[in-house]
């Protein structure tokens, strides 16, 4: 008798198990089918709201500032824009076209006139292909480190994927400058505020 009493409690708890994984599963599908909607069925208008109705959040762009003994000190400025790929551009290009006040201590290393030629993201890749202009920093060797600091910091407060692969007029090149290496994607997650 105990031993039909073990085999049917058994056979309860491995329906129940298996009734749990087809449940979870079915669950799955659902959540997949009621996110996903075929771009068939899809109008102008609705992709549109769909792109207005990503949630917003803080973006924080980098900027430094110079203090009285000739030290470097980093500065945030936060700006709300949507958490997708056309916030984070907002957010750099706000960077990039950033100039400095006449008396104000406050500097980019970012050259002039660099702009943003194309941006997407592959896997858990960001890549952004900035114009020639982004290779030629007139700070020198400091400036080369402290341009890609700033960019690494501005697209991690707000980046959707974990790496940043940066090219320059559509190519990969290894090196910004002497010792600045942007061969290979950068691990954004380093530089995201605490």
């Amino acid at each position: 008798m105990q031993e039909k009493l073990t085999t049917l409690g058994y056979r309860v708890i491995l329906a129940i198990m298996i009734s749990l994984i087809i449940i979870t599963g079915l669950a799955g599908v659902i959540r997949v089918k009621t996110k996903v909607i075929p771009a068939t069925d899809m109008s102008h208008t609705t992709v549109e709201r769909v792109m207005k109705s990503a949630p917003s959040v803080n973006g924080l762009y980098y900027l430094f500032v110079l203090d009285e003994a000739g030290g470097v000190i980093p500065q945030t400025t936060k700006m709300r824009v949507p958490h997708n790929l056309e916030g984070l551009q907002k957010l750099l290009e706000t960077l990039l076209k950033w100039e400095k006040a006449q008396d104000s201590h406050v500097v980019t290393f970012i050259p002039q006139n660099v702009s943003i030629i194309n941006m997407y993201i592959n896997g858990d890749v960001l890549f952004i292909d900035f114009s020639e202009e982004f290779q030629f920093n007139t700070w020198g060797s400091q400036g080369y480190i402290g341009q890609l600091e700033q960019i690494l910091r501005t697209v991690a407060s707000v980046s959707m994927v974990r790496y940043l692969q940066i090219h320059i007029n559509g190519e990969r090149i290894d090196f910004l400058h002497e010792g600045v290496y942007i061969g290979r994607p950068i691990d954004l997650w380093a530089y995201k505020e605490k």
